[in-house]
């Protein structure tokens, strides 16, 4: 019986975790990458403690384990360390869930074509328009308009949030936290509002000055609040607080089953600690 010779059996461990995680970050799966990249770097460091004394011959069984007893030990005092990566991903979908409140404020300028937003549970609209006061569910309100901007968003903790982009428009949808919207409009504006138990009441008017509207769903509804919009600018949204992150899209597929597809066009990854740089593609 040949001896197992245990620096071949980490290389090759990690030669296949290697492959498995570009295949999980193909598909958005992050956290199961970083588990997988946590185990690649616990696998350098036992090759190192095994590479450090070639001299000494320690039967494979013996060194197996003090790795169990070594793992177990850890699993039991200590959490696994977290391993940060940085880089840059095109992905024309991304879901999120936020560990704190997040706002934004500036100047997302929209295209022409209507703002649409369904499922708040508040709006508010400028004197000028003598739009009814409705709140409850299943509101909606559409803003027509040449000059229209998003001054303000807003999500509440654990926000559970959902970015799709196709062809033609952006579609923003949030549920379980507040989700909050402003915009301004100016020049010739039409606004609709309506909810599920009454018509939609449409108004015009001609702002010299921008109007704002606003509105607001409370997070406690199943359904989300949807914001669709269409904009030819580009914005930046930064510093949010992000819990859980996946670049996927939700699908239906042929029998109903709700499935999860990978959204990402390509991309480039590093680990900090290693400098390795991980190539992603669309598949």
């Amino acid at each position: 019986m040949s001896e197992v010779d245990p620096k071949k059996m980490i290389a090759r461990e990690q030669r296949q975790i290697a492959v498995r995680t570009q295949k999980k970050l193909a598909t958005g799966d992050l956290d199961g990458a970083e588990r997988d990249i946590r185990r690649l770097q616990y696998l350098d460091a036992i090759l190192a403690v095994l590479l450090r004394d070639r001299a000494k011959k320690i039967p494979f069984a013996v060194v197996v384990g003090l790795l169990c007893l070594l793992v177990v030990s850890l699993a039991w005092f200590f959490h696994m360390p977290s391993t940060r990566l940085h880089g840059t991903i095109t992905s024309d979908a991304v879901m999120l869930e936020t560990e704190r409140e997040w706002r934004w404020q500036g100047g997302w300028r929209l295209s022409p074509p209507p703002l649409r937003i369904s499922e708040p549970t508040s709006v508010e609209a400028p004197m000028e328009f003598q739009l009814p006061g409705l709140s409850g569910d299943r509101l909606s309100l559409e803003i027509k308009g040449d000059d229209k901007t998003i001054t303000y968003l807003g999500l509440g903790m654990n926000a559970d949030v959902a970015i799709t982009q196709s062809s033609s428009f952006y579609l923003i949808s949030a549920r379980a936290a507040p989700f909050s919207i402003e915009i301004q409009a100016n020049g010739q504006t039409s606004a609709s509002l309506g909810s599920a138990t009454t018509k939609p009441q449409t108004r015009d008017y001609t702002f010299e000055v921008p109007g704002t509207f606003f509105a607001e769903g409370d997070g406690l509804s199943a359904v989300p609040m949807q914001v669709r919009l269409q904009s030819s600018d580009f914005v930046a949204f930064t510093d949010i607080p992000i819990r859980r992150l996946s670049f996927s899209r939700e699908y239906a597929d042929y029998d109903g089953e709700t499935r999860f597809r990978s959204s990402i066009k390509e991309g480039k990854l590093t680990i900090s600690d290693t400098n390795r740089v991980l190539n992603l593609t669309a598949r």
